[in-house]
């Protein structure tokens, strides 16, 4: 401030030459004080120091002591670039990450504003972010940490326990350790799986609707998932694989962009083991879903082991495959629709041809390859139950045309098929039911039952325009009467008098009519015979008589029911 004031002072005041010699001091001594600060260094280049003191040499004033200081931090900073050098030159394993904090550090305050400099803090600020970027990846998969280097111990740990089931697998299964935490059971209580016989803590063991107090019929909850054949909300896999894991796409690279890195760090080593082994279980799971993809067998025992193992090892890892995860859910969905197809044949109770529909339908969006057993399977069962059901619609409604002896036939077909027509066997059952003196179905016709024998004859077979009140079908009246009692009396009288009557319920409603009557006795009347033609006449009546007995099988229909249902078991008789 004072040497600004003075320059603006009247030259009058003072000697100029003098005073000129003053301010040149003054002024050169302050760049040199400005210099020698350490937090000022970043200001200045080494360019600059050179300049002041070639300044030096102009001046009339002498500063020595400054002198030393500027050829001081001159030395450390070329101290400083020889300390740069020999750590770059040595090799990558050597250059640890508290040596180039420690070179930022001294360069911060011994050299001067340089290139190097610059690498130093660019390189420092790199790893950093590199370090952060780190922790946000890994820090999801193992909570709260204080260091990134207990964060990706803690996944690689995880790996190594995902390795140890995929290797279990094969043969060289520890039986000491828990196949959940890859804990020994010292003096703790522990659970087999029956299915798997891997062991488990008991306080690792999940949930599991097959759980017991015996340790002999104790499923765990992966054996429980896949036999159950259900397909969970979260994309085919069970809830204990849900959570946040560190992607594997992304772990790759972070180690590739640390490839670039001049410094060894602990971190990137430890990552560079975790990326191997998350590869190696990669290739355990892609392994284990290609064996599952092309599994069309029948025996569902074999796969399931392996996808019960590949889903233990992918909830143990804290690392996961977006893609590896997907395929392993698509296999999964597989082997679902496997045990429900597997189901579907071995449930108690049949299936009807809706469920099979629907069944075949997802495996078509599961992309179920053609060749898979269950996938033929269904697709036999739909083509053969298909076909029979619309050959039994045609019978049921054929008006009787195929002989009853087919059609028990095709009812035993019907019965003995792995899918249930209720349906369909109803109509057979009812189309199996021979009714009138035409021996055929029921088929929808106004019909009208006997009140004595309970058969049912249609309308227009009997010429039978109405239903009368009480109806006496010929076949009774003919075996009460007396054959040879009225000679004048002809079957269309016997039959006209009884034709014009009100409408009838049909025969599925028959139990209406079916009441318990007492047979009235009826006295046997003497058929009066004519002057001119009594033989013919009583042989008239005689043939018609026959035609009746020959056309109305056994004469009582209901007689017939009961032989033939003692013949075949198959035969339906509504009661």
């Amino acid at each position: 401030m004072l040497i600004e004031v003075a320059c603006r002072l009247p030259v009058t005041y003072a000697s100029s030459s003098l005073f000129s010699m003053l301010i040149d001091g003054i002024n050169w001594l302050a760049k040199a004080v400005d210099i020698c600060v350490p937090c000022n260094h970043r200001k200045f280049k080494l360019s600059d120091v050179e300049k002041v003191l070639g300044q030096y040499q102009r001046i009339k004033v002498s500063f020595p002591l400054m002198i030393d200081q500027l050829h001081s931090a001159i030395k450390k900073h070329n101290l400083w670039l020889e300390q740069v050098h020999l750590f770059f030159n040595l090799k990558p394993g050597d250059r640890s990450w508290i040596l180039l904090l420690e070179l930022k550090e001294s360069g911060n305050t011994d050299a001067f504003n340089c290139p190097v400099l610059d690498m130093v803090s660019s390189e420092i600020q790199k790893v950093e972010q590199w370090k952060q970027c780190c922790k946000d990846i890994a820090g999801t998969s193992v909570g709260d940490v204080e260091t990134l280097v207990h964060a990706l111990s803690e996944l690689k740990k995880t790996l190594d326990r995902s390795l140890h089931i995929y290797s279990s697998s094969k043969g060289c299964k520890e039986r000491e350790l828990c196949i959940h935490c890859s804990c020994t059971f010292e003096d703790q209580e522990f659970l087999t799986c029956s299915v798997c016989n891997d062991w488990y803590h008991l306080q690792c063991k999940g949930p599991t609707l097959d759980d017991t107090n015996y340790a002999a019929l104790y499923v765990c909850r992966y054996c429980h998932f896949l036999e159950s054949g259900k397909i969970s909300r979260n994309g085919g896999s069970p809830s204990m694989l849900g959570g946040k894991r560190a992607e594997l796409n992304k772990l790759i690279q972070l180690l590739s962009d640390a490839e670039d890195f001049f410094v060894w760090i602990e971190e990137r080593s430890i990552l560079c083991q975790m990326v191997k082994r998350a590869l190696s279980c990669k290739a355990s799971l892609t392994e284990v879903v290609n064996f599952a993809l092309a599994y069309h067998d029948e025996d569902l025992s074999t796969i399931a082991a392996k996808l019960s193992t590949a889903m233990k090892a992918i909830e143990a890892a804290g690392v996961s495959d977006h893609q590896g995860n997907s395929n392993f859910e698509q296999a999964l969905a597989r082997h679902s629709w496997r045990v429900r197809a597997n189901k579907l044949f071995r449930d108690p109770q049949k299936p009807v041809i809706q469920q099979i529909q629907r069944h075949l339908k997802e495996g078509l969006a599961l992309s179920i390859p053609l060749e898979d057993r269950f996938w033929q399977k269904l697709s036999d069962v739909k083509q053969i139950c298909t076909q029979w059901a619309d050959k039994a619609r045609k019978v049921s409604m054929d008006s009787g045309a195929l002989g009853l002896d087919k059609v028990f036939e095709l009812i035993v077909e019907g019965e003995n098929l792995p899918v249930h027509f209720e349906k369909e066997l109803t109509l057979l059952r009812d189309r199996s039911m021979l009714y009138c003196i035409c021996r055929k179905p029921y088929d929808q016709r106004a019909m009208i039952a006997c009140d004595r024998c309970d058969e049912w004859y249609h309308f227009d077979c009997i010429n039978l325009s109405s239903a009368p009140k009480i109806y006496i079908c010929p076949a009774c009246k003919l075996q009460t009467e007396d054959f040879y009692s009225s000679p004048t009396m002809t079957l269309d009288g016997s039959i006209g008098s009884k034709c014009e009557e009100p409408q009838t319920p049909s025969p599925r409603h028959r139990e209406i009519r079916c009441k318990s009557r007492k047979p009235k006795s009826i006295a046997k009347r003497e058929l009066p015979v004519t002057s001119d033609g009594s033989n013919i006449s009583r042989r008239s009546s005689g043939i018609e008589c026959l035609l009746w007995r020959n056309r109305k099988l056994l004469t009582r229909t209901a007689r017939k029911r009961s032989q033939l249902e003692s013949l075949s078991p198959f035969i339906y008789i509504q009661k």
